[in-house]
C-alpha cells in the first residue's frame, strides 16, 4: 500500500457504509489504511478520517482512527 492507495480508499469511502452494509473486507482495508497512516502519517489524512464515520455506531472506526490521529500529532511536534 502506498499513500495514493490510502488517500483513494478514504475517498472512496466519505462516509463509510452502514453497520448494516460493511462487509469484513471494507473493515479489514479501512484497518490496513489506519495501519498505514500510523507508519506514515500525512496531514491529508485528517479529513478523510474524520468523515469517514457512518451511520450506526462505527464499529470501532472511531476508536481506531484515534491511534492515528495521536500519531500526526506527535509528528507535528517534530
Amino acid at each position: 500500500m502506498n499513500t495514493n492507495e490510502a488517500i483513494n480508499f478514504l475517498s472512496k469511502y466519505q462516509p463509510m457504509p452502514a453497520d448494516s452494509a460493511l462487509t469484513q473486507e471494507i473493515i479489514d482495508q479501512y484497518d490496513n489504511v489506519r495501519k498505514y497512516f500510523i507508519e506514515h502519517p500525512d496531514i491529508k489524512a485528517i479529513l478523510l478520517f474524520l468523515r469517514s464515520f457512518g451511520d450506526g455506531n462505527g464499529w470501532v472506526f472511531i476508536k481506531l482512527s484515534r491511534i492515528f490521529f495521536i500519531s500526526v500529532h506527535a509528528m507535528r511536534l517534530y
